[in-house]
């Protein structure tokens, strides 16, 4: 929908867009978060499972590298182990709601700082 002053919103919104720049702190607060998030993809929950007939069951195995998981309990073929992805889901969507707070707080100017650098006319 065009508004009346020949500006669409889509306009105002890539206007807006354009004028966002980065700070020191928020890239900061940025590659913690995709650190964290790489770190857990490396090492993620892992869970024992164990499936006999009409039996099955997943115990928690903490967490390990996904390069060597952790083996199962006793070796039989009907224990096994298998990553924990909706823990893993959970800790990547936390991490990277905590990092978008983090973004946008660090975007912020200091307020109390901000009145300390204008000369004052007398």
């Amino acid at each position: 929908m065009a508004l009346k002053f020949g500006l669409s919103v889509r306009d105002l919104a890539a206007k807006e867009s354009m004028n966002m720049e980065v700070n020191s702190k928020q890239r900061k607060v940025i590659v913690a978060g995709m650190a964290l998030i790489v770190a857990m993809a490396l090492f993620p929950p892992w869970i024992y499972t164990f499936k006999y007939q009409s039996t099955y069951s997943e115990n928690p195995a903490g967490y390990a590298s996904i390069i060597m998981p952790p083996s199962s309990e006793s070796g039989r073929r009907s224990e096994g182990v298998k990553v924990d992805l909706s823990r893993l889901l959970i800790q990547i969507l936390a991490v990277s709601a905590l990092t978008c707070i983090g973004f946008i707080l660090s975007g912020h100017p200091n307020k109390s700082g901000s009145h300390s650098n204008h000369k004052r006319s007398c």
